[in-house]
């Protein structure tokens, strides 16, 4: 099993390398760095390694205008960065980002999601009625 994962993040390494030296690959390189980020690098690495790569996935989205994938980046990260060990206070501004975006493009299941993550960190800090209630003055 071991060596599979490794096979696999070298797999998807080299893709992440063909990506950038192919012509006309832009289309794909965000969802390849997405892939990468949330479904192989969180299995060898530690969470926070992922984070600068999903980033990278979410502007290669934009930039070939694919929101389906842009909005999938936004919808792992806020998890990314709760997992990965942040201060709660940078995990809430980070989401309120995502959520702005997602309210922006009218993607309301990103930002319904997104709101529930940065609740929980809120819930977290005692930001919220309770420890068990995501509720907050909003």
């Amino acid at each position: 099993m071991k060596s599979e994962s490794k096979l696999l993040q070298q797999f998807s390494e080299m893709a992440i390398e063909l990506s950038t030296k192919t012509p006309g690959a832009g289309p794909v390189r965000g969802k390849i760095l997405f892939q990468n980020s949330v479904t192989i690098r969180i299995w060898r690495n530690h969470f926070a390694t992922s984070l600068p790569v999903l980033e990278q996935a979410f502007h290669a989205c934009l930039d070939f205008g694919d929101l389906v994938y842009g909005a999938y980046t936004i919808k792992h990260a806020p998890w990314l960065h709760l997992e990965s060990g942040e201060q709660l206070e940078c995990v809430v501004e980070v989401t309120q980002r995502y959520i702005d975006f997602a309210h922006e493009k009218r993607n309301d299941v990103v930002y319904h999601l997104d709101r529930v993550q940065q609740q929980c960190a809120l819930a977290l800090q005692g930001k919220t009625r309770s420890l068990t209630d995501f509720n907050d003055a909003e």
